[in-house]
């Protein structure tokens, strides 16, 4: 009878060691996997032949109007975003301008010359 015992507790030890080192590595796969994901979803930032990127802090955000003070210069330019051009988020997901917001950071990409928004991501 206490062998009996004995071997049951020693098989129901084993299984939850089983059952713990199971949920181990799978909480470590999934952390890995949730960092690398991160990781590997920086946004490229770059401006094509007649683009230029400006890099900016909002300071007003009206609809599409926009005021903002440029990084380095400290000067103050106001644009208005054409509807329909991309927004690009931290993540890399596209979404429109109303999900800017006054205290952005922003990369400004317009079309070379001119007040012309292209494209705007936000960096911070």
């Amino acid at each position: 009878m206490k062998a009996e015992k004995s071997k049951k507790r020693k098989k129901s030890a084993i299984m939850a060691a089983v059952v713990l080192l199971i949920g181990v590595v799978c909480f470590t796969g999934f952390t890995m996997t949730a960092r690398s994901s991160s990781e590997s979803s920086q946004v490229q930032i770059t401006a094509g032949k007649n683009e230029e990127l400006i890099y900016a802090r909002l300071t007003s955000v009206i609809g599409n109007d926009i005021t903002c003070t440029l990084t380095g210069s400290g000067e103050e330019k106001a644009y208005e975003i054409p509807v329909g051009t991309d927004v690009v988020t931290r993540l890399g997901t596209i979404t429109t301008f109303s999900k800017l917001s006054e205290g952005n950071n922003v990369a400004i990409l317009l079309e070379k010359d001119t007040d012309i928004v292209k494209a705007v991501w936000i960096t911070e």
